[in-house]
């Protein structure tokens, strides 16, 4: 409030481009909330704009708004009109460790964490298109992933099959796990699995209500008689 009152034009701004944002993903008609899904892919374009924004760095002393995002989720790279953040390297172990549980394996270390943000920024630039695009939307593939992952029966079931038929060693669990990320996208063989499986289970729990309803219709209870 205190930065406001200083400079009301200027945070008015900032606020109305995160309110432009927030547009884009809509919370929820029945819960009125954005679950993490919609969440991640707010702040995936939020950084994609960053990135093509270089003055919005410039200004994060000056701007207690800024000032609190960094605080949170803070730069590690920024090379070439794309950004790399701790939540997006933090998403891409936990898309790792997700991986290894169900292979039965240790996720990976804090200690290999904390290497892999060491060397990064020395090893960015050398790094493929592909490799810098994935890390960037890693929390957009884990939300997704993760999605169809823990809301699913019969198709985690087959990803579980994959994972352990593919992941023999820790050295294995990157590779699937970048791979079941794209996998598990809304074209994919996963994603379409999970929107067939959830189809089928709305449809049946439609069936269900529509029976009981029937069933209320044609023998009323009478709570007088007893």
């Amino acid at each position: 409030m205190a930065q406001f009152e200083k400079e009301p034009a200027q945070q008015t701004q900032v606020y109305q481009s995160e309110a432009t944002l927030l547009k884009r993903r809509p919370p929820d008609i029945l819960s009125g909330k954005r679950g993490w899904l919609d969440l991640s892919f707010i702040r995936y374009w939020h950084w994609q704009e960053v990135a093509q924004s270089p003055e919005w760095l410039r200004h994060a002393q000056d701007n207690v708004a800024i000032r609190t995002i960094l605080k949170y989720n803070p730069v590690l790279v920024n090379s070439g009109g794309m950004l790399v953040t701790q939540k997006d390297v933090d998403s891409q172990f936990d898309s790792d460790a997700l991986v290894a549980q169900a292979a039965g394996l240790a996720p990976p270390t804090q200690a290999e964490k904390a290497q892999f943000i060491t060397s990064l920024p020395s090893r960015f630039t050398s790094m493929s298109k592909e490799e810098k695009q994935r890390l960037t939307g890693a929390e957009l593939r884990l939300a997704n992933f993760d999605n169809v992952f823990k809301n699913s029966i019969k198709t985690r079931a087959a990803i579980i099959a994959d994972i352990r038929r593919n992941v023999h060693s820790s050295r294995d669990v990157s590779r699937e796990a970048r791979q079941l990320e794209w996998d598990t996208g809304p074209l994919e063989k996963y994603g379409q699995s999970y929107q067939s499986e959830l189809t089928g289970a709305i449809l049946g729990a439609n069936r269900t209500i529509g029976i009981q309803t029937q069933m209320k219709g044609k023998y009323p209870t009478n709570n007088g008689i007893h």
